[in-house]
């Protein structure tokens, strides 16, 4: 009878949530640092590090230039374009082996959803240095900043000064040692900082892996009121009183005064109060 668009795109959201907490086993989060997108005279941007983490066994595998160069006994303060290219080159070859035996894992990422900043930016870097990406599906991609604007609205975290990521994680009293901006990021690598990219991809990746679960357990800290999580409508109130035991009980008690519901309805729902919080 009544329609909440805040409620359909918060249901939408919901569900893929529920994927999330029922195919652990399929899950892998995965975070990438790039060159500045601003200052590489039209190039795609050059990918530095690739961090992806396996749900079930919490195992991460990294693929970084910086490692690469290691490999190759390479000194990282002396690199041609030549060597950049082949680093990357065998960075991204493994990156897509891995993918090759996961692409129909569920891959929760940050923003990873255009050919500026993604999946394709990633697809296209290969293609430019002699590659043949595996393609991950769209049904396979779960973007967690998009899901938490459909479960909380885009005004679930400030974007500044840090943005939404590491501005969320400070509120949810999770670390961001080591995790950089976007520019500090293009920085590091300007100034052939790779350690530092390497850390702050790896860290993030953790940030993210984090968030997902706050996020899963209905405990995240967020910036938004309860009234704008679930619209000011008649279904998004009820929805918000279903979803909170303190409402819940004060509605009731009010209408079991008003003679509306039977006492031992009321009797019901105070003893499952007092379960939930021991």
């Amino acid at each position: 009878m009544f329609s909440n668009r805040r409620l359909e795109e918060r249901k939408s959201a919901l569900e893929k949530i529920n994927i999330l907490k029922h195919k652990i086993d399929k899950i892998n989060v995965i975070h990438y640092s790039c060159e500045s997108f601003y200052h590489n005279n039209g190039s795609t941007p050059r990918i530095t590090d690739i961090c992806v983490k396996n749900k079930i066994n919490g195992s991460s595998h990294v693929f970084s230039i910086h490692l690469q160069a290691q490999i190759r006994r390479k000194e990282l303060c002396c690199l041609s374009m030549h060597d950049f290219d082949l680093l990357e080159k065998e960075m991204l070859d493994s990156f897509y082996k891995y993918v090759k035996s996961h692409k129909t894992d569920y891959w929760v990422h940050w923003n990873m959803r255009n050919p500026i900043y993604g999946f394709d930016a990633i697809a296209n870097r290969y293609k430019i240095l002699g590659g043949n990406p595996v393609e991950i599906e769209d049904q396979f991609r779960f973007d967690l900043n998009n899901l938490m604007f459909g479960l909380y609205t885009k005004e679930f975290e400030f974007n500044e000064p840090k943005g939404r990521m590491l501005n969320i994680a400070e509120r949810n009293k999770i670390t961001v040692r080591d995790a950089l901006t976007g520019k500090e990021e293009a920085d590091a690598f300007a100034q052939r900082d790779y350690q530092k990219l390497f850390m702050s991809t790896a860290r993030k990746v953790e940030i993210i892996d984090m968030i997902t679960d706050l996020v899963a357990k209905d405990q995240l800290l967020v910036n938004t009121p309860k009234y704008k999580i679930y619209g000011l409508s008649i279904p998004g109130i009820i929805e918000m009183v279903k979803n909170n035991w303190i409402l819940t009980l004060l509605v009731s008690v009010c209408i079991y005064v008003l003679g509306i519901i039977s006492e031992d309805y009321v009797k019901t729902l105070f003893s499952e109060f007092k379960i939930f919080f021991n």
